[in-house]
């Protein structure tokens, strides 16, 4: 193997071992969970493996047909490469060692048309003047090391604990539910998905079903009498600080009102997260109105444009923030 230059991989399954060394602190990146995803979400993956001195560098791309002004106003979709993972996680689709930068603004290069780096965290990568810097959704994240859900409820302030206990009582009569084979997730389950999806503000990818069967997740749905009223899909990354992570989840609109189930799954992914010793819960990046509600701070996400085009590229360079979101950051105190 080259060790000054990205070698590229058509198929996950060609990964070798090496590639997870680069991505330890990424659950998503690990060569099992990419063929999964490549079986479940085909989408032109392709991805590139830097291995110099014991140090791994490592990225993936996808293709994808975007709407560019997914967080501004008006809709133009275009076909993109993007630098990211193909299921709509908070986590970067890539790990780039300092040392590997130049390598890597050299194989972005050869990349040709669009291209979108999504997710990176802060600091910032160097890669200007090669790719625009923009912001993506920021991520939710719950601090609950050392607490359990009695004493979570204790430290919010009077307001907020009132507002969630009155949402908690609608959830009384509900029964949970956790899949002991997911290969039991089913069509009515996969529609209450497709419910979220088709209400979202912020679309990517709209994952089959088969990924809700074969991803390695819990899954628990919420039922009154012969009601399905939700689910969530929740995995416990055991890599550094325990975390329990939020993925996706389903929701029956027409009963969320009656049962406040959907602050009641989030508040079902906090209490689960201690019960299994998590250190942080992970709520992912949309409804932070809510999920801050909850106590949650909110984590920038970086995004990087580029055309291989000079015009266009000029273009992107020039109205970054029209491709960027670029709403306030909510900044409450829900705890005492």
């Amino acid at each position: 193997m080259n060790e000054s230059t990205f070698v590229k991989f058509s198929t996950a399954h060609d990964l070798p071992p090496s590639w997870d060394e680069g991505c330890r602190d990424n659950p998503f990146l690990c060569r099992t969970r990419l063929r999964i995803l490549e079986q479940a979400n085909p989408c032109g993956q392709r991805y590139y493996l830097l291995e110099k001195e014991k140090r791994v560098s490592l990225f993936l791309s996808y293709q994808h047909r975007l709407d560019i002004f997914t967080y501004g106003k008006g809709s133009l979709r275009l076909p993109v490469t993007i630098i990211g993972l193909p299921c709509s996680v908070s986590w970067p689709g890539m790990h780039i060692q300092q040392q590997d930068i130049k390598p890597f603004r050299q194989t972005l290069k050869q990349i040709p048309g669009a291209l979108l780096i999504l997710n990176e965290k802060e600091p910032a990568l160097p890669l200007a003047p090669t790719c625009a810097q923009g912001l993506t959704l920021p991520n939710c994240e719950l601090d609950i090391r050392g607490l359990d859900f009695s004493s979570y409820l204790g430290k919010m302030r009077s307001h907020y604990r009132y507002k969630l206990r009155s949402s908690m009582k609608r959830f009384e009569q509900v029964k949970t539910t956790a899949l002991t084979n997911n290969k039991e997730f089913d069509s009515r389950l996969y529609r209450l998905y497709e419910q979220v999806y088709e209400r979202s503000d912020f679309k990517l990818e709209k994952l089959p079903l088969s990924f809700f069967q074969d991803f390695p997740a819990t899954i628990s749905f919420f039922s009154a009498g012969d009601k399905l009223l939700g689910f969530t899909q929740t995995m416990l990354n055991n890599q550094g600080n325990q975390e329990q992570i939020f993925l996706f989840g389903g929701l029956a609109y027409e009963l969320n009102q009656q049962y406040q189930t959907y602050i009641n799954m989030l508040l079902h992914v906090v209490r689960s997260g201690m019960e299994l010793g998590a250190d942080r819960v992970n709520l992912g990046q949309t409804a932070e109105d809510v999920k801050t509600r909850l106590g949650c701070t909110l984590h920038r996400r970086s995004l990087y444009a580029r055309h291989a085009h000079p015009l266009f590229n000029l273009l992107i360079r020039k109205g970054i923030n029209l491709l960027s979101y670029t709403a306030p950051l909510a900044d409450r105190h829900v705890f005492k």
